[in-house]
């Protein structure tokens, strides 16, 4: 094993380790690893981003063979937004209300650890295909008359397909990091808009509440 300074940290539930010839079973860890605690979450991706050896040469990026999502499930949404003023029609003394609006919305790749919001498709370098683009952003606008009869109200509205995937990272060493050579980060989501866009209307009653609220 190599006398590189090592990142150390406690152990969290979303870091799993596997031993180097057996996925899914940990095997007993030497004495000479018997004192190494487990890496946490931060380190492993940093270390996969490339940053855990730049920040004061205590990262193991140097001994890192790749990381790469294993995918567990996918789906593919419509994600519809409210875009530009609400017009509303909700007064008595009021007759029918026609009025151009515009608005815009965007869209951009992004994914999660454990639920928090986090940059993910910088940690790892394999696993996905080329069906979709995985570092972009769509925006669309919405230029349009909105029709509103007396007693209702109304907003303009975009919507973008969205394709996500659910998995785990795996985390590939060349040396030993705590007795294992893989770790992975589970809980990990991954989306992407995938260009297809639509606009609309949320046209309801006074009552109710629009897309964006109100």
């Amino acid at each position: 094993m190599s006398n590189r300074t090592k990142k150390i940290g406690s152990r969290t539930g979303i870091i799993t380790a596997v031993a180097a010839l057996g996925v899914g079973l940990l095997s007993p860890v030497s004495a000479a690893y018997a004192d190494e605690e487990a890496p946490t979450i931060q380190q492993l991706t940093e270390d996969c981003d490339g940053s855990g050896w730049n920040h004061g040469g205590t990262g193991w990026t140097m001994f890192l063979d790749g990381c790469t999502f294993e995918e567990e499930s996918s789906t593919t949404y419509k994600d519809w937004k409210a875009v530009g003023d609400t017009v509303t029609n909700c007064t008595a003394d009021r007759g029918v209300i026609d009025q151009a609006l515009t608005g815009s919305e965007s869209w951009s790749s992004g994914g999660s650890i454990g639920g928090s919001a986090s940059a993910v498709k910088s940690f790892f370098t394999g696993g996905l295909s080329g069906e979709y683009n995985w570092n972009h952003t769509v925006t669309e606008t919405n230029a349009s008359t909105i029709h509103v009869e007396p007693g209702r109200k109304a907003t303009l509205t975009a919507g973008a397909e969205i394709h996500e995937k659910k998995g785990r990272i795996r985390v590939n060493y060349s040396s030993q990091l705590a007795g294992h050579y893989i770790w992975y980060i589970n809980d990990v989501t991954i989306s992407t808009p995938t260009g297809y866009t639509e606009t609309g209307q949320d046209n309801k009653d006074c009552s109710e509440t629009l897309l964006n609220g109100r």
